[in-house]
């Protein structure tokens, strides 16, 4: 017989296991699904959780980030190396004022962390003693939660000029040197978005989000949309045929983004585009550059920097899955090919000549251009594009 820990764990088991992790119960053997130490005060403190956080190695320091996260949720201040201070000090819960004012005496570097913190709770008597920049997160932070934000939303939009120094794609705080003369772009983690989860069983949708400032992957044990995938509002409508405010409100961006692209707007696209590609948005830039030609000459331009998304490969579904976005789950590099291609079509239809001519690119558009028409016409734009 084998032994009770070498056993084969049936799925039942194994989801057992994890939702006594997710419900802070116990410690799975497997410790690559535990992110839910900040939910538990109890189960962040347990001498389990407090073994695995002094072990060494970039995991051990993103469980000590979590778990000094419920501690500071909790009112209790720990002791934190610099990898192991939490990003987002706000979500699930909100500390009271008097630890969040602690907190920025004691770690000087947290003070923006502490002030995202005030727009989420309304704390603007401490966020006026911080004395910050006028930050943009900070300030959409605001404009989310406009009940007991607006205080604090006011005098920042008020401010001549305004910075970036919370970075929510990349999870880093520049203290130093941030970027100035900017604007609401949507580009803020803000609190109600965090409501979004995605079950962990399913391994389709555990691919990264551009936004992890929980760091846990969104994982949860329930599936729930959030305001990422909601429709537009009805009073937010306009944006998709008006023209854009600087300042972007609250509402679903990544709609904004797939229209953008899908009408060739580029100037649109260029200041609405993430770091890393939404849902549909590759299908709308082939989509673009296949029916504008403008844009397949302005994306020409900048392939480099479209194809340096901070995207990471993506794996097939597995056997026997029935996925509906088998198109979005190929690698970064695949759609590339064909974006070119569109490109390389559309500059043929209208007879120019595409600047940079790889022959499987060059081939493949030429292919597909003809297929659509077999006129003498087209036939002689071909030969003049045609590379020597």
């Amino acid at each position: 017989m084998p032994s009770e820990k070498t056993r084969y764990q049936s799925p039942e088991d194994e989801e057992d296991i994890l939702l006594a992790a997710f419900n802070g119960e116990k410690l799975p053997q497997s410790i690559r699904w535990l992110d839910k130490a900040k939910d538990y005060c109890i189960f962040a403190t347990s001498p389990e959780v407090n073994k695995l956080c002094s072990k060494e190695g970039a995991t051990s320091k993103l469980f000590a980030r979590a778990r000094n996260v419920r501690l500071i949720m909790s009112n209790i201040i720990p002791d934190m190396a610099d990898d192991e201070k939490s990003y987002c000090i706000w979500y699930p819960d909100t500390a009271t004022e008097v630890t969040y004012r602690a907190l920025a005496q004691r770690y000087p570097g947290m003070r923006y962390h502490v002030g995202r913190a005030c727009a989420v709770a309304g704390y603007s008597d401490l966020y006026n003693e911080l004395q910050l920049l006028p930050d943009i997160s900070i300030a959409e932070e605001a404009q989310d939660n406009a009940e007991s934000g607006a205080v604090i939303f006011e005098s920042l939009v008020g401010q001549d000029t305004r910075y970036a120094v919370i970075d929510d794609y990349t999870r880093i705080v520049s203290l130093t040197n941030p970027k100035s003369g900017v604007y609401l772009n949507g580009d803020t983690a803000i609190r109600s978005s965090l409501s979004v989860a995605r079950d962990f069983k399913d391994n389709i949708s555990n691919r990264e989000h551009y936004f992890d400032i929980q760091e846990d992957r969104f994982i949860s044990t329930e599936e729930r949309p959030g305001i990422v995938r909601a429709a537009l509002d009805d009073e937010h409508v306009h944006l998709l045929y008006s023209p854009l405010p600087k300042d972007l409100p609250t509402t679903n961006k990544d709609a904004l983004v797939i229209m953008a692209a899908w009408e060739g707007n580029f100037e649109r696209y260029m200041r609405l585009r993430r770091p890393r590609r939404v849902d549909g948005e590759i299908s709308a830039v082939i989509r673009a550059a296949y029916n504008h030609t403008n844009f397949a000459k302005w994306l020409e331009t900048c392939l480099d920097r479209v194809e340096n998304f901070e995207e990471k490969e993506r794996k097939s579904p597995p056997a026997g899955c029935l996925c509906t976005r088998h198109h979005e789950q190929r690698s970064l590099s695949h759609h590339l090919r064909h974006v070119w291609r569109s490109a390389a079509c559309a500059f043929l239809v209208a007879g120019l000549a595409p600047t940079r001519t790889p022959s499987e690119s060059w081939h493949g558009a030429v292919r597909i251009w003809l297929a659509k028409s077999q006129s003498p016409a087209l036939l002689q734009t071909t030969k003049r594009c045609s590379p020597s």
